[in-house]
């Protein structure tokens, strides 16, 4: 199943770099920074674990909270991207509040 995901995926986080398979977009690209922003938050082992589970639990990409999350800011940052805010303060919320367990 994995390479059938990472097939059309754009970009693929590994850690502190990113890797993509053409040029990225700017939403691309921060969407994607917003998953090495979290690998460093809360850790690549419980990032891993949490997609893992979710994946297991329901198959479906788009319900892994680390995904939810990344939309829902990379959708912020593409509506104003004059509208700053700190994607690693938003990470830290959600975990602290439990969002992503």
């Amino acid at each position: 199943m994995w390479c059938r995901i990472a097939a059309h995926m754009t970009a693929m986080p590994f850690i502190d770099v990113a890797v993509f398979n053409r040029k990225p977009t700017l939403r691309t690209l921060f969407h994607t920074l917003v998953h090495v922003a979290q690998f460093e938050v809360v850790g690549v082992e419980r990032v891993m674990k949490g997609y893992f589970e979710t994946l297991n639990e329901s198959g479906l990409w788009m319900v892994v909270p680390y995904e939810e999350q990344a939309y829902q800011l990379d959708a912020r940052y593409t509506r104003d991207p004059r509208d700053t805010f700190s994607v690693e303060k938003e990470v830290r919320e959600w975990a602290a509040s439990g969002r992503f367990n």
